[in-house]
């Protein structure tokens, strides 16, 4: 019995520190990707037992990441550079045509 107790008191402490309040939203994050990343490098090193992999498992792992990481750099770099003729919409309001409104006149069509 008195394991018993010993081992609920135990259980009631972990339970109380499972969650921690930071004021700063940019610090739980970290701290949130921290713990995440630790907890997928282990994963990787022991349940798919790449700890114990050659030296080219690790050469292919560091390739993939570079050029993802460089294919999101091109992919913002290259927001701003819109074809010529293209307008880009992610600031201006485009209001919906309302209900009984008389239709915007047509453009007529272009000519050749």
């Amino acid at each position: 019995a008195r394991d018993l107790v010993a081992r609920n008191q135990r259980l009631a402490q972990l339970k109380r520190a499972d969650h921690f309040h930071f004021d700063s939203m940019t610090l739980t994050v970290s701290i949130a990707l921290f713990v995440a990343t630790i907890k997928a490098s282990l994963v990787a090193c022991y349940f798919m037992h790449l700890i114990s992999e050659k030296k080219a498992i690790y050469a292919i792992l560091v390739a993939t990441v570079f050029f993802f990481g460089f294919m999101m750099f091109l992919t913002i770099w290259s927001r701003d550079q819109m074809p010529r003729g293209t307008e880009y919409y992610s600031t201006k309001h485009i209001p919906l045509p309302m209900e009984g409104a008389p239709a915007a006149p047509e453009k007529p069509a272009a000519t050749h």
